[in-house]
């Protein structure tokens, strides 16, 4: 994609989970553009599969926000479902 994707809310968290995909590497932004995958392929983002993290997704996810900040995981993991619904709402409404 050609477009400067930090302009939309939670942009930021798209372009370091893609660019994470893109390395194979597993951080939680690459965990969190995994789960919310449906959305951003119907918005026209290719998100590349791992084959080797199972389903759901946001187990994972949870799972790496637990281990580093055990007492904030379960806030920090809705903190970023909400931006990534941020991202695809806002994105979608520009994109019409």
């Amino acid at each position: 994609m050609n477009e400067d994707l930090s302009i939309f809310p939670g942009g930021d968290l798209v372009i370091k989970g893609l660019a994470d995909l893109e390395r194979r590497t597993l951080y939680a932004e690459a965990l969190l553009v995994m789960e919310a995958g449906p959305r951003p392929i119907h918005l026209g983002f290719t998100i590349p599969e791992l084959p080797d993290i199972p389903k759901p997704y946001s187990d994972a996810l949870y799972s790496l926000l637990e281990e580093e900040n055990p007492t904030q995981a379960y806030g920090n993991y809705n903190a970023l479902i909400q931006r990534i619904v941020s991202f695809a709402n806002s994105y979608c409404s520009v994109r019409r």
